[in-house]
């Protein structure tokens, strides 16, 4: 990695739900052999993956730093998603209510 970053992205061996090793300050749940909790997930790990070839090749830091800006955003999106369905149940949205909201 460049300037001693390190990935954080980590694959279990366990096909079973466990919790997201992926990214930093994520608590969603991965299934089986993905790298993260959803496929949006799957593709910015492939970029961070991605990146790090390409800054160990080139040695462009700011092109790392991009990629982390970009998994960052992702997890403080999530974070956000979160935050907002325990806000919503505190007041007495439903599991259902919410899921409708979401994905109408």
């Amino acid at each position: 990695m460049p300037n001693g970053a390190t990935n954080t992205w980590s694959k279990s061996n366990s096909p079973s739900l466990r919790q997201n090793q992926g990214v930093s300050g994520c608590n969603r749940n991965v299934r089986g052999d993905r790298a993260g909790c959803c496929f949006l997930c799957d593709v910015v790990h492939q970029e961070l993956e991605r990146a790090q070839r390409i800054c160990e090749a080139t040695g462009d830091a700011a092109h790392w730093v991009a990629a982390v800006t970009l998994n960052d955003a992702l997890t403080d999106y999530y974070a956000s998603d979160y935050r907002l369905y325990q806000a919503a149940s505190e007041v007495g949205i439903t599991d259902e209510q919410w899921h409708a909201i979401k994905h109408l």
